[in-house]
């Protein structure tokens, strides 16, 4: 037996920016990534969207909604500037 195991998963291009470097880190050097890119597809949130109706209010608050915006997040972070 070799040891390797494979591994294949989707992620987004912006979380891969320091995934190679952060799994080398905390695999002591053991492992090692391959990324290709596979596909691309629309994120289909709007990263500026706030709650504006009374319904949208009600159920989401009247703080931003942050947390469940995965695209707002991206855009928060600056990991989307080039």
């Amino acid at each position: 037996m070799s040891g390797l195991l494979e591994l294949q998963a989707y992620l987004p291009v912006v979380e891969s920016f320091s995934f190679c470097e952060m799994l080398r880190k905390k695999t002591s050097g053991l492992a090692s990534a391959q990324l290709r890119f596979s596909h691309w597809q629309i994120v289909d949130q709007d990263p500026f969207w706030e709650p504006t109706t009374e319904e949208e209010k009600e159920e989401f608050g009247q703080l931003k909604v942050t947390t469940a915006n995965q695209a707002r997040f991206y855009v928060d972070s600056g990991k989307c500037q080039g």
